[in-house]
């Protein structure tokens, strides 16, 4: 007369026995078997939850990287933008050399 078993994932089925109605008293093999069943899953909860905190801290650890290569990259980008507004400051003033120097021509003619 088994009343639990345990299947190995961490699922357990229970058969109980109608005690309140017939009175009959569980016996010590089967708190036993309940016992052991329960271990297991336990066992299988903390193999689960240490299989998570790996993917957890490899899936941190990719992000780290990634985070630190969006910062080079951020740091380039702000590097470039500085060296364009340099640029487009010359060239605003080559501009403006040019509108003068097209003014005096004009006014040559």
């Amino acid at each position: 007369r088994g009343c639990v078993t345990g299947n190995g994932n961490g699922q357990i089925i229970v058969t109980l026995l109608l005690l309140s109605v017939t009175g009959n008293v569980t016996s010590h093999r089967c708190f036993r078997q309940v016992d052991k069943s329960f271990q297991q899953v336990d066992k299988n909860f903390q193999q689960v939850n240490t299989w998570m905190d790996i993917k957890f801290q490899q899936i941190q650890t990719q992000l780290d990287m990634v985070n630190s290569r969006l910062d080079k990259i951020d740091s380039r980008l702000d590097k470039i933008d500085s060296r364009l507004d340099k640029i487009d400051s010359r060239l605003q003033k080559m501009d403006s050399r040019l509108e003068r120097i097209d003014l005096g021509v004009k006014r040559m003619d």
